[in-house]
């Protein structure tokens, strides 16, 4: 359900939570609410506020990094899959809100939007193209053992950092992607299912990830309740569901 305006709230303006008077009919008539979750105004200082009040981080690395080095933005900015305060930022809000709806028999858990109209929490990587940055490559190096051979103060870091790993350390770099992918969705769900045991996520078909993005379609396969499924076909060419 989308609300009137992009300021819309959970609560109108006589200070009603919209959200559970929509879990409550449709629990009524037993039906299931997926939440289409998609946030657009987390910044940096949101962050840093929240979990970082002794300065151990920075900004860096919070959200994916475009080919320039600098936070991409398609249209809005992506929380890292790979950075452990945007994974507990993703995690807590994702249980928070659970906590407070998961009791509703109707909740049925969240829908990621991931394609060209980017959220906050689209929880992906997005193209083989993002997170050549200082932070990214050198989690992965710590994380992996693999040495890039490539000047911290090089001007030209990113596009040599891109075609050195895709040309050499291609497997490894987009294994380590793909987990830090999954097993985000795995710990956000887990949270959410301490206050709704039968939700699950939603998210696009198995036939069309590119583990480019960071979704691994062996990986996401073998865990439906991440979102990630096969096409149900029905009646032959031209008719096919979602599951």
């Amino acid at each position: 359900a989308y609300g009137y305006g992009y300021k819309y709230r959970a609560v109108d303006r006589r200070r009603r939570d919209i959200m559970k008077m929509i879990l409550m009919f449709c629990q009524k008539y037993h039906v299931e609410v997926v939440l289409d979750f998609q946030i657009s105004r987390i910044y940096a200082a949101n962050i840093l506020t929240a979990y970082d009040k002794k300065g151990a981080y920075g900004e860096e690395g919070l959200f994916i990094t475009s080919m320039s080095g600098k936070t991409l933005k398609s249209p809005h900015q992506i929380l890292s899959p790979a950075h452990p305060l945007s994974r507990r930022y993703l995690t807590d809000m994702y249980e928070e809100i659970a906590k407070k709806y998961g009791k509703f028999k109707s909740f049925g858990g969240f829908h990621h939007r991931q394609s060209g109209w980017n959220s906050n929490n689209s929880s992906w990587f997005f193209t083989a193209n993002t997170c050549y940055d200082d932070f990214h490559v050198k989690v992965f190096e710590k994380e992996t053992g693999v040495d890039v051979p490539i000047a911290d103060d090089d001007p030209k870091k990113i596009v040599k950092r891109r075609d050195w790993l895709l040309t050499n350390k291609k497997d490894a770099w987009l294994d380590w992607r793909s987990e830090k992918n999954t097993s985000l969705l795995k710990t956000m769900l887990d949270a959410v299912r301490k206050h709704a045991p039968r939700a699950r996520f939603y998210a696009i078909n198995l036939d069309t990830l590119k583990k480019e993005s960071g979704l691994d379609p062996k990986r996401l396969a073998k865990a439906p309740e991440l979102g990630y499924r096969d096409r149900l076909r029905i009646g032959g060419d031209g008719m096919e569901i979602n599951e």
